[in-house]
């Protein structure tokens, strides 16, 4: 009978050999301070204020947490996604949301330089970018080890229709009464970073509002969920998965 050849590997050995082990996500954070740097020369590099007052920045620095939101939202999943397996993508999520929830506090605090943040606004974006990071590396801790293109690439495309959800209800109560309402519901907002960041980091009033400070905690009771889901998982698999 012919012997089976240990270096063709098939099935499981397969998709094992593709898979990648837990990285330190060098790539990820270069191309995060880029992005940062780019929205940055774009809302301020060719059209400063009129009036170099911090009031001014208040619309420019809603837009620009914006951004940073839709990079963390759409950006950071892209990218996984789109390359091999994780070995370990509960570990790989986790890595890899220490490290942008890092660069982000860089970014954030210095922002009270130039805007009218208060304490209490700062601390509720600042949650705010952290349960939002927190949802995305649970999807990824989920979805990222998956060796189909299929389900990866499914998995992508509901992360952008949860991000794109509170615009399309705000388009479509145009013509639809309550679906106005429903883009600001706080569980809307919770799925969507962009549309939560954006909440959160509006200019009135001076510090957080209710549904600004509602929509942020359903946001970190979303990501307990998720990350509850995915330890589960991981048990469930085996340590060879987390």
């Amino acid at each position: 009978m012919p012997q089976a050849n240990p270096s063709d590997p098939s099935g499981a050995d397969a998709a094992e050999q593709d898979s990648v082990p837990v990285f330190v996500p060098r790539a990820l954070v270069f191309l995060g301070a880029i992005w940062a740097l780019a929205a940055w020369i774009y809302l301020y590099g060719a059209k400063p204020p009129l009036q170099s007052q911090a009031a001014s920045y208040a619309p420019s620095m809603q837009l620009f947490v914006t951004m940073l939101a839709v990079g963390i939202a759409v950006g950071w999943p892209l990218m996984r996604l789109a390359g091999p397996p994780s070995s370990a993508p509960v570990r790989q999520s986790a890595i890899d949301a220490v490290a942008l929830f890092t660069l982000a506090q860089i970014i954030v605090w210095p922002l009270r330089l130039v805007t009218t943040w208060t304490i209490p606004r700062t601390i509720a974006i600042d949650c705010a970018i952290g349960a939002s990071i927190a949802s995305v590396a649970a999807v990824l801790a989920l979805s990222q080890g998956a060796s189909s293109r299929r389900a990866r690439t499914a998995t992508l495309a509901g992360i952008v229709v949860a991000v794109l959800l509170p615009g399309a209800l705000t388009i479509v109560g145009l013509s639809l009464e309550g679906a106005r309402d429903l883009a600001a519901h706080p569980l809307v907002l919770a799925i969507s970073p962009p549309a939560l960041l954006s909440t959160v980091a509006a200019p009135e009033p001076v510090d957080p509002g209710a549904l600004a400070r509602t929509a942020t905690m359903a946001a970190m009771g979303l990501s307990a969920g998720l990350w509850a889901v995915a330890a589960v998982r991981a048990m469930v698999r085996g340590p060879a998965t987390a």
